[in-house]
């Protein structure tokens, strides 16, 4: 079985808030965002795993 799971253009004008946060390029959308930023998009208390090194002070950094 198959979920559909619609695809979010812009998560910073969604209603959903999320768990946490993926951010796996570092394009430069991504660097200029501050924990401000991810804070306004986490459900609760950010949650911030960064792959490529493109935002500050995030929760893990791999």
């Amino acid at each position: 079985m198959f979920f559909e799971v619609p695809f979010i253009n812009n998560p910073f004008e969604a209603t959903i808030k999320y768990d946490a946060i993926v951010v796996a390029v570092a394009h430069k959308q991504f660097i200029q965002l501050t924990g401000s930023d991810y804070q306004r998009i986490s459900a609760d208390q950010a949650i911030v795993i960064d792959v490529k090194g493109a935002v500050q002070n995030p929760t893990w950094r791999l």
